[in-house]
């Protein structure tokens, strides 16, 4: 929950970020008040480019506090310490937006 909401002009589907980046996205929204969807949360799927290769992968929470990549199209390039960014595929957030680096790498990619 974040405090505020439609007061503020929040919308439903609106990225929410911090000065690090990406943390998830608005679901819900009240007079004064917001419901975010975390990306660490299960329920959370985002398309985005992985590297200056702009590798493409799904970010997909766990619940943990390092979501993994799934799906990724080039899994045995992608290196610790590359930066993940939104793709713009899908047309839920912008293309561009910093989510993470990657923290692991080999059989499980975490962000």
């Amino acid at each position: 929950m974040i405090n505020a909401g439609q007061e503020q002009r929040l919308k439903a589907g609106y990225p929410d970020l911090s000065g690090d980046g990406l943390v998830g996205r608005i679901v819900e929204t009240g007079p004064t008040a917001a419901r975010v969807l975390l990306l660490t949360d299960a329920q959370s799927r985002i398309p985005v480019y992985v590297g200056p290769k702009a590798i493409r992968a799904v970010l997909a929470g766990d619940n943990g506090p390092t979501p993994r990549l799934v799906f990724a199209a080039g899994e045995g390039e992608i290196k610790v310490g590359e930066e993940v960014s939104t793709s713009g595929i899908g047309g839920v957030f912008p293309r561009g937006l910093r989510v993470g680096t990657i923290l692991e790498a080999g059989s499980r990619l975490s962000v």
